[in-house]
This record gives structure tokens, C-alpha cells and sequence, in this order.
């Protein structure tokens, strides 16, 4: 009878910890995810964002909770992108849009490092 228990007792406390569910900051679901890697679009895709940070990205059932969530059904989520392109030394330095040079000498300065406006 005592071993029972135990076992009983047991298989409760197992229940228990393997219900556990984590909770994410952000979860944002149903998107169409662009990764900017060339792979495929991810279609119906949730996105899980936890401390600032994307955990994951899985499509079907969310299997967690999250403190927060965004239905992005529609849309597409894509990573931020930079303007890894620019020229900073044209020869219109008076045409907007502003560059950090405006003449051959500030030029040289910028890339000297001593430009700092």
C-alpha cells in the first residue's frame, strides 16, 4: 500500500514538471517570416522572442506562453535591415542627402577619424 503511494506520488509530481510550460516576452504568430538568407518564405510561422532575443521560429501549434502576443496574419517579419551600401564621398557635397564629407579635405578628415560632425 505505501509503495502505492509513492508511486502515485510520483508519477503526480512528474505530471506536473513535464506540464510546465516556459513563458517567452513575445511571441508573434501566424506571420510569413522573410530571413533575408534567400531560403523560402516561412508561411503561418510564429516567432518566439525571448529576453530581447528570437528563441525560435516553428510553424503549427504554439507550444508556448508568452507574456505577449502579436497576430501578424497578413504580414510579413523579417530581421532589421542596414543600408550596407553608401556612398560618403560623391562629388555633390551640397546635394542632400547631407554626407558626413563636404569637401576633399573633411573627406580625408572622416577617414582619418578626426571628423566627428
Amino acid at each position: 500500500m505505501k509503495l502505492n503511494k509513492i508511486i502515485t506520488k510520483t508519477l503526480l509530481l512528474s505530471a506536473m514538471v513535464c506540464g510546465h510550460v516556459n513563458a517567452a516576452d513575445l511571441i508573434i504568430k501566424n506571420a510569413t517570416i522573410f530571413d533575408g538568407t534567400g531560403s523560402d518564405l516561412i508561411k503561418n510561422a510564429n516567432v518566439i522572442i525571448e529576453n530581447g532575443k528570437v528563441k525560435a521560429i516553428e510553424t503549427g501549434k504554439i507550444k508556448e506562453k508568452a507574456k505577449q502576443i502579436i497576430d501578424a496574419k497578413g504580414k510579413t517579419v523579417m530581421p532589421g535591415l542596414i543600408n550596407a551600401h553608401l556612398h560618403l564621398f560623391w562629388d555633390f557635397y551640397d546635394m542632400p542627402p547631407q554626407m558626413p564629407a563636404r569637401s576633399e579635405v573633411t573627406a580625408q578628415a572622416f577617414i582619418n577619424g578626426d571628423l566627428t560632425t
